[in-house]
């Protein structure tokens, strides 16, 4: 006389399936809540939310459960948001003395750059003229006349001198050796957190 325990097979596929659901449940949360987390510190950081938002989320298998899904946190933009987390020295580079940032009276080149120190005086007809402050940074400024819609300005030619518009001498950039952009986020803090909170996710996953 035998006995057969009958539908083992079918009991822990349902059991594997249950926590696949569960694992990948809470993966999904914990990649969700990195994401999220990393543009708040963006937002906050004062950086915008165009910056904010090319953090992206995705987990692995993307359209099923897995018992060892991957969730992987990435930015679109990884050079300037490694910039603000990891305070680099930013010096010159090509044989340059110096960085030229650019001030709010910086003409666009196009819908994604201002105009760069040699743009600048293509634009307006001249050179640029530098002048040292008292905490040592040198600044340079331009000869300007304001545009008719007066949004910008414009290079001071004899036409608009005759049109009765005053010439004024506008800083367009501060030039500085190096500069530190300020530490301004904390990548590692986030994804340890999501890290350590992973385990308690996985049950609420679904």
């Amino acid at each position: 006389m035998s006995a057969k325990l009958i539908g083992l097979a079918d009991a822990f596929a349902g059991i594997e399936s249950e926590i696949a659901a569960d694992v990948t449940g809470g993966m999904r949360l914990a990649t969700e809540g990195l994401k999220e987390d990393l543009r708040d510190q963006v937002r906050k950081a004062g950086l915008g939310t165009k910056l904010a938002n090319t953090w992206r989320g995705q987990v692995y298998p993307a359209h099923q459960d897995s018992l060892d899904p991957a969730g992987v946190v990435w930015s679109k933009a990884p050079k300037l948001l490694d910039a603000f987390d990891r305070n680099p020295n930013i010096v010159p580079v090509n044989g340059a003395k110096m960085l030229a940032i650019p001030t709010k009276n910086v003409p666009r080149q196009s819908a994604r750059r201002l105009m760069t120190p040699v743009e600048v005086e293509a634009t307006f007809n001249q050179d640029l003229i530098i002048t040292r402050g008292r905490n040592g940074h040198l600044y340079a400024y331009v000869n300007v006349v304001a545009a008719k819609n007066k949004r910008g300005f414009r290079a001071p030619t004899k036409g608009r001198l005759k049109q009765g518009r005053e010439v004024k001498l506008v800083m367009m950039f501060v030039l500085v050796r190096s500069v530190r952009p300020g530490k301004r986020v904390d990548i590692d803090t986030s994804v340890n957190t999501w890290t350590a909170r992973l385990p308690g996710l996985v049950n609420t996953g679904r």
